[in-house]
């Protein structure tokens, strides 16, 4: 078997959205006669836990830890031997409640002296991530190359794999590159661009050079929205380099058995944000409205972390008397929400008209390979419009709140159908690892 080294800070069990890309390699690369090494952080700070997906990886799989220290008060008290202050465990202490009003935000919760020291946590955070920049992940640079550098003189690895952002792995990529290994750079997120740039032009610009530098030097750079290299031709005036678009793909072991018949309700799966605006909310109500049989109109369920959703979603529901037909659930693992997400009417995609056009969203990589109804707010051009049309799932909200409560009333009475292509295979897991298998190979045999 050809040895590999997929390196990343997010892996297994951490269940947030930029862990499963690389997860299926891990788990699905033997299949292509590859014998897989991950190294990845010692602790995760910021998010829930599954530990089932450790269980389902492969035993051939192995998983390597460098040490990591968040540089912020909690992450050195931690590492001192302090109290565990990371998200699982605060979450654990407060024993959040199933219903979302008791979770509504962790921050309003605590008690003002921690508030206090949360405030003062983030202004020595940014302080030392300014000095110390392109991201939080700088004090595991220095550790993990090392770490990496040994496994692969151990293990004859002689090509690797990189996702970015954080912009931390850039730079680990383009030390190791530096030594003569083979280097895959995989771009999740081109986060270079208007409100997602810092304040401190700075560190902008180190971020910026670590990815022009990356898109120089690596062997392959895959992307997992075919938009990606627009984005860098105008900011970085790359022209010349080529792109490899790989979607991620859903992991077919988890997908359910085929319902015959629907539940009566539709979806929002993932962390709302603040950005997503009230159109969808004000559209749903004026349906309402229009709709003489009350038992036709879906509950929506709000599916992810409660003390992120909540309080931005609940402010909508009340603001357009919706509240009543709103469910939160937190987090859950992947092959409940899968069953959750097929035995649906329709999932929610309503990120706005004028933002996110460039993002192949977590969320709809789901949608798209559960061939589920997706009711839709994005840009038009956009790269959600361009696969969900490819997928023919996908329902566009493009009118006025009376024409988009018309639209969604004409769906929920049946009078509009929606059909899944082919294409939606190309959001499997099986694609995405062969792809990535076909360029390892590639690199390996060169």
């Amino acid at each position: 078997m050809k040895p590999i080294l997929l390196i990343t800070p997010y892996f297994a069990p951490q269940t947030h959205a930029a862990v499963f890309r690389v997860y299926k390699l891990a788990k699905y690369l033997a299949n292509h006669n590859f014998k897989v090494h991950v190294l990845t952080v010692d602790i995760n700070y910021l998010y829930n836990e599954d530990q089932s997906l450790l269980a389902d990886l492969p035993d051939s799989v192995e998983i390597h830890y460098a040490r990591y220290i968040e540089p912020t008060l909690r992450g050195i008290r931690m590492a001192l031997g302090g109290k565990d202050r990371s998200f699982k465990a605060i979450k654990n202490d407060l024993r959040l409640e199933s219903d979302g009003e008791n979770t509504s935000n962790l921050q309003i919760r605590l008690p003002l002296t921690q508030k206090i020291k949360k405030t003062l946590n983030q202004i020595y955070s940014h302080a030392i991530n300014t000095i110390h920049n392109p991201d939080a992940h700088w004090t595991w640079r220095g550790l993990a190359i090392k770490k990496a550098l040994q496994i692969m003189r151990q293990h004859d690895i002689q090509v690797f794999y990189t996702t970015s952002i954080p912009y931390t792995m850039n730079d680990i990529g383009l030390s190791l590159k530096e030594k003569g290994y083979k280097w895959v750079a995989d771009f999740r997120d081109p986060v270079l661009i208007g409100k997602y740039l810092t304040p401190s032009n700075r560190i902008n610009k180190n971020r910026k050079n670590l990815v022009r530098k990356t898109l120089e030097k690596a062997d392959v750079v895959t992307v997992l929205s075919s938009s990606y290299p627009m984005v860098y031709g105008d900011f970085l005036n790359i022209a010349e380099r080529e792109f490899v678009f790989i979607p991620t793909g859903l992991d077919e072991a988890y997908i359910p058995d085929k319902i015959m018949v629907k539940e009566n309700y539709i979806l929002f799966s993932g962390e709302f944000q603040s950005d997503y605006g009230k159109e969808f909310f004000a559209s749903f109500s004026y349906m309402m409205k229009l709709i003489e049989d009350k038992d036709i109109i879906p509950d929506i369920y709000i599916i992810g972390r409660k003390e992120i959703n909540y309080p931005l979603v609940n402010s909508l529901a009340i603001k357009y008397g919706i509240q009543q037909k709103i469910r939160y659930i937190d987090h859950v693992p992947q092959a409940q929400l899968y069953k959750i997400i097929v035995e649906s009417k329709a999932c929610l995609l309503i990120s706005g008209r004028y933002s996110h056009w460039w993002t192949n969203f977590a969320k709809m990589v789901d949608y798209i390979a559960l061939k589920q109804p997706v009711l839709a707010i994005v840009p038009d051009p956009s790269e959600a419009r361009k696969e969900l049309s490819k997928a023919g799932i996908g329902l566009f909200l493009d009118g006025n709140t009376e024409e988009n409560a018309q639209l969604l009333l004409q769906f929920f009475n049946d009078d509009l159908r929606l059909e899944p292509t082919d294409y939606c295979s190309r959001y499997l897991a099986k694609t995405q690892v062969n792809d990535f298998a076909q360029i390892f190979k590639l690199l390996h045999n060169n």
